[in-house]
């Protein structure tokens, strides 16, 4: 019976280390109440669900653990990966990317960015989680490795954990504060300091995008190390989807985030709103919790934000700001970005964690995929030479009378001449396409097309006459 007990034991310990699946009980984690007391698997192979594949969910990473962490995965998956800095923070700590896949111009690149405050752990954790387990998956014949190999092969993944080292490390000498380490070491609230766009467009019929404003070049050199990297990046990259991960409510949020009336609470509809309200309910449905009987649950201050809708809200209609980043992505780039508010807890203990990586990991891997969705193709010279920076405008159907009417946000090719236009698929739409280069038309697509569940993507190219 001893020596049996040992084996046992002994097969515990490996199944761990080894194990590439969570155990039943996480299934029942899924179905916790919004708010629960830390006690989610009853069964004995509770452990299990503490372990993705081999990695440990319950552990937080200061700066050297993070850093060594991500180099760690890089290096395993040297094939894939890439690590590296887009810049450095007030105090000298290395803003660190991992990226993974096709990083040209040639295909769509996404981003993940977490912990741009720094006392607000959970999206930093969960980062080094996802990055740990695309290595760990790639290439595998399993589903989840095929799922991986496509979405690697087919675009590029750039994951930041921590925008704000220096708040984290801030955070860590008082972990119950609520404060204490949202800013950087200049105690300038990151999400407060971009250009503001948003004054240029909002209340106003205007393209609402790539804003030249006078005040911009000024605004730019006055923002912080931290955030002055972010938009060097967004300059660098061909960036079509992002997404930014916080704490402190549960909830996905879509600009605007500001409203003609800046301070007042009231819904502020960007010229993609459709859009956004469709990638916001897709990533709170695919989460275990955020929109599972949302008009009942309790919320992280007990009761429900008249805005929250199926764990999604517009910024403006529930917590106004200006000069975040959410906004600045979309009107500054071809990106389309949310924010993510994942727990209502600012610092997790480790304990915590693992909990919120099975809440969420359907909805991370879900959300990369939108980066597929919508219409792509290239634009060149009837030579064949690339067009960068034509603009590519969209005109969809009225539903009630028919009428074409432009989507007033445009994005841009790139330096191959390719685009990638996201748009909805749940409201199957007639679209067409009309490309711009310094103002004048280009072209015009010939046929109208539709995107939807089934077809997810459409394919449009141009070939234009352009003395170049």
């Amino acid at each position: 019976m001893q020596l049996y007990a040992i084996l046992v034991a002994f097969s515990l310990h490996i199944g761990l280390i080894l194990s590439k699946y969570a155990c039943n009980s996480c299934e029942r984690i899924s179905m916790q109440p919004f708010i629960n007391d830390g006690k989610h698997c009853s069964s004995k192979k509770e452990s299990r669900c503490h372990y993705e594949g081999s990695y440990n969910l319950n552990q937080h990473h200061n700066y050297e653990q993070m850093y060594d962490k991500l180099q760690e995965i890089a290096a395993k998956c040297k094939d894939i990966s890439e690590f590296y800095s887009i810049g450095e923070s007030v105090q000298g700590r290395k803003l660190a990317v991992i990226s993974f896949g096709m990083l040209g111009p040639d295909f769509p690149q996404f981003k993940y960015v977490g912990n741009m405050h720094g006392n607000e752990i959970v999206g930093r954790e969960l980062l080094i989680a996802l990055a740990h387990y695309l290595c760990e998956n790639y290439d595998l014949d399993t589903d989840e490795g095929k799922r991986v190999n496509y979405l690697i092969s087919n675009a590029g993944i750039h994951i930041m954990p921590s925008m704000n080292p220096d708040g984290y490390e801030n955070a860590t000498k008082n972990k119950e504060d609520w404060l204490q380490g949202r800013f950087n070491a200049h105690m300038v609230d990151l999400n407060r300091d971009f250009p503001d766009l948003d004054s240029y467009v909002i209340g106003r019929r205007v393209m609402q995008d790539h804003v030249r404003d006078p005040h911009f070049r000024e605004e730019y050199y006055v923002a912080q190390p931290e955030t002055r990297a972010i938009i060097d990046w967004l300059r660098s990259r061909s960036f079509v989807l992002s997404a930014n991960l916080h704490s402190g409510d549960m909830v996905i949020n879509y600009p605007f985030d500001v409203g003609p009336n800046p301070g007042s609470k009231e819904y502020s509809a960007s010229a993609d709103d459709d859009l956004f309200k469709y990638i916001s309910s897709y990533y709170a449905d695919r989460h275990t919790v955020l929109s599972v009987n949302s008009e009942d649950k309790k919320y992280c201050d007990g009761k429900r934000p008249p805005s929250f809708h199926n764990g999604t809200t517009n910024g403006a209609d529930w917590y106004p700001l200006k000069k975040g980043m959410q906004d600045f992505n979309y009107l500054y780039s071809s990106c389309f970005e949310l924010t993510f508010e994942l727990s209502c807890k600012k610092f997790l203990n480790e304990d915590e964690l693992y909990l919120y990586w099975w809440q969420n990991k359907e909805a991370l891997l879900s959300y990369m995929e939108l980066i597929f969705t919508g219409v792509h193709g290239v634009v060149r010279t009837s030579n064949g030479i690339s067009v960068p920076d034509a603009a590519i405008l969209i005109y969809e159907a009225d539903d009630d009378d028919g009428e074409f009417e432009v989507i007033r946000h445009r994005v841009y090719t790139t330096s191959s001449g390719n685009y990638w236009r996201l748009l909805p698929l749940n409201l199957n739409k007639q679209y067409y396409i009309e490309v711009q280069y310094n103002g004048n038309l280009l072209a015009i697509s010939e046929k109208l097309f539709s995107v939807n569940e089934e077809h997810r993507s459409h394919e449009e190219s141009f070939y234009v006459d352009l003395d170049l």
